[in-house]
């Protein structure tokens, strides 16, 4: 049995990634078992291969939505500006997160040969945390040195996706914009413009699609600030070409321009 397709997006927040995510699942087609829904649901239980069944493809997330994951989301995010937690505490929480979901979800998943659709992974702890803890007074590449120490980055990298999908936008002021049509406030300390501009420099740093692709990952970009058309067309192009070749179109190998 062929082992299945590991497709990670991962972007600024507020990028237009579920727009991206959907897409492949609908370009997939056959049945979804959605993890994240799962876990919103508050089910008591951190989903495994078990509850999967038959379906075709397996949507998750970073972080995931029960267990430790609704503990970070809950607590760890929101006090991250205020000092509660030492950074360490939060790098190996999200690092055992990412682990205990990789064993019990995705590489399962991926050996019965279905495809698995996440959203974020390592590369959000390798911008997040380490520009958040830089606006701390921390050392950015030490922290930055850190997650990638954090036994569970390294078990993820070493299972790296098949494909990484980084959205990008042209300026900060237009994921502002999408915040507020939005109301979205449950992640307010991440939604100051001058924060998400140097997240998405982040994301678009070479040094970052260098770790991946040096894991193994075939990294795509895409310009979502056209449209939600515009973003479903490219990321559908994206994944046909890679998954007829194995290689990324030249015209979404390097980032966008403004």
């Amino acid at each position: 049995m062929n082992r299945g397709n590991f497709i990670v997006v991962d972007g600024v927040d507020g990028v237009g990634k579920s727009v991206i995510e959907l897409a492949l699942l609908e370009r997939i087609g056959g049945e979804v078992f959605d993890s994240v829904s799962w876990g919103k649901e508050d089910l008591g239980e951190r989903p495994d291969v078990s509850l999967t069944g038959e379906c075709d493809v397996v949507l998750t997330a970073e972080p995931t939505y029960s267990g430790l994951g609704s503990d970070i989301r809950r607590t760890l995010i929101s006090n991250l500006k205020r000092g509660v937690f030492p950074y360490g505490l939060l790098i190996g929480a999200y690092s055992l997160d990412r682990d205990i979901q990789l064993r019990n979800l995705v590489l399962p998943v991926l050996a019965r040969g279905r495809d698995v659709v996440q959203s974020r992974s390592v590369a959000s702890s390798l911008c997040y945390q380490t520009l958040s803890a830089e606006d701390e007074g921390l050392d950015p590449v030490a922290v930055r040195d850190e997650v990638l120490r954090s036994t569970g980055n390294v078990f993820e990298l070493s299972y790296a996706p098949d494909l990484l999908i980084i959205p990008t936008i042209g300026k900060g002021e237009d994921l502002m914009l999408r915040f507020e049509a939005r109301g979205k406030k449950d992640d307010a300390i991440f939604e100051k413009m001058d924060f998400l501009e140097r997240v998405k420099v982040c994301y678009e740093s070479d040094w970052l699609r260098e770790i991946f692709e040096k894991s193994g990952s075939a990294v795509a970009y895409l310009d979502a600030g056209i449209s939600i058309e515009s973003t479903r067309e490219q990321a559908i192009d994206i994944y046909d070409a890679w998954l007829a070749t194995g290689k990324i179109p030249r015209e979404f190998r390097k980032i966008p321009s403004s």
